[in-house]
């Protein structure tokens, strides 16, 4: 998602926040995934684009941005059940990650 909204801004010369989300939102919405990852995905493209348009102005041979890494900074939906981390995916659709002993007492400290 981090992706297209990349090469949605490319396309269509915007950096900000709320240009990127007017032009990329719709798109997205084929990944049939829950929403509030749309905003993620958006948020993270325009700080990539802006990164790049700031190095442009300083290196005029910058290669174009692209998202190589998984990343998920989300902090809404999600849920530790059973030592289990649920992450949802789609409506009433989740993926579970089994969490050590370590994380899982790490998580506890923190809240």
């Amino acid at each position: 998602m981090v992706n297209d909204c990349i090469r949605i801004g490319l396309a269509e010369n915007v950096t900000s926040m709320k240009a990127l989300s007017k032009k990329a939102y719709h798109e997205l919405a084929g990944y049939g995934t829950q929403t509030y990852y749309y905003l993620t995905a958006i948020s993270k493209a325009a700080g990539i684009l802006r990164n790049y348009r700031h190095m442009l102005r300083k290196q005029p041979k910058v290669k174009k941005p692209y998202a190589s890494r998984l990343m998920l900074t989300d902090c809404y939906g999600f849920k530790i059940t059973n030592g289990n981390l649920r992450l949802p995916i789609r409506a009433r659709e989740y993926v579970y990650i089994p969490l050590n002993a370590y994380v899982l007492r790490s998580m506890v400290l923190t809240l």
